[in-house]
This record gives C-alpha cells, structure tokens and sequence, in this order.
C-alpha cells in the first residue's frame, strides 16, 4: 500500500513539472530511486531529505508512538 506521505512527493514532482529522471538528477539520486520512493517501496532519511530538498518541501519527522 502506498503511503501518503510518499505520495506527497509525487505529487509536488508533477505540480513542479519535473520527470522523475529530473528530480533525480536535482536530489543526486538515481532516477529507480525517486520510483521506488514515490511507491513507497524503499526509503532512507538522507535521501528523504534530498527529494524534499530539491521540490523546496519541509520535512519534518515524527518520533514513532
């Protein structure tokens, strides 16, 4: 299941007009990267940060309950 915190980034790649292969390039990541991430498939917090980066997003993170 996709998460809706995955899907944010998707969604602030297509409003900017950006292929996935441009965010890659833009965060310094692989272009399997940003899919995998975008479908909530693989993620770390360095390369959270770099999507967030280069789509000018604020992340913030949650301690776990």
């Amino acid at each position: 299941m996709k998460s809706a915190s995955y899907s944010v980034l998707a969604e602030a790649r297509e409003k900017m007009g950006i292929s996935q292969t441009e965010l890659a390039r833009r965060a310094h990541i692989t272009q399997q990267q940003v899919s995998k991430i975008e479908n909530g498939v693989n993620s770390n917090v360095i390369t959270l940060l770099r999507l967030c980066r280069a789509l000018s997003l604020t992340c913030r993170l949650n301690r776990a309950a």
